[in-house]
């Protein structure tokens, strides 16, 4: 429904094609990921919500005669919001790997005309066969290994990226370390 309500809003724009397939492509890959994707972290949450609501603070804090949303959004949230956080960045940082495989098949950002699109996994697919006619490893000699090489520890470094930032923020807005 998303797909047949934007599609019209995006092409009404006169885009080139390439970015024309990229909008749509992009907002497909989104709307798989998404439906594939909400169903750990509303696990997450529900489990999260009915733990948090056996706390002793909630206890006391409907003991004291607190409402419920005085409960809910000074107590209950405030020691939800991280855990869901976390959960959204590690939710990016696999996202990110997704799309990477599905480009590397073909199935992701497809690369039609002159000016490519840019994937890691595009990468990878398109420089894979320069790899094994690498004879020597130094870079000024032979770049062949290298266009394999690159995008793999880019990828990683990007996906690592993601990880140390989810946890950062875990330690920086962990309501029980304050």
């Amino acid at each position: 429904l998303a797909l047949r309500v934007i599609r019209p809003i995006v092409l009404s724009y006169n885009l080139p094609p390439l970015v024309e397939d990229s909008w749509s492509m992009m907002l497909s890959l989104t709307a798989i990921f998404v439906l594939f994707g909400w169903m750990g972290v509303s696990r997450l949450v529900r489990g999260l919500a009915l733990s948090l609501c056996n706390q002793p603070f909630v206890e006391a804090a409907r003991a004291l005669g607190a409402s419920t949303p005085r409960i809910i959004f000074h107590h209950v949230l405030p020691n939800a919001v991280v855990p869901v956080l976390i959960a959204g960045m590690f939710m990016i940082g696999d996202f990110v790997i997704f799309e990477a495989v599905l480009s590397y098949f073909g199935m992701g950002f497809r690369d039609l005309l002159t000016p490519t699109v840019v994937s890691w996994g595009n990468l990878l697919a398109f420089n894979q066969d320069q790899a094994w006619f690498m004879t020597n490893l130094n870079p000024f000699e032979q770049i062949r290994g290298y266009l394999v090489l690159l995008p793999s520890l880019f990828l990683f470094i990007t996906i690592l990226s993601v990880y140390f930032i989810g946890t950062a923020l875990r330690d920086g807005l962990d309501p029980r370390k304050r």
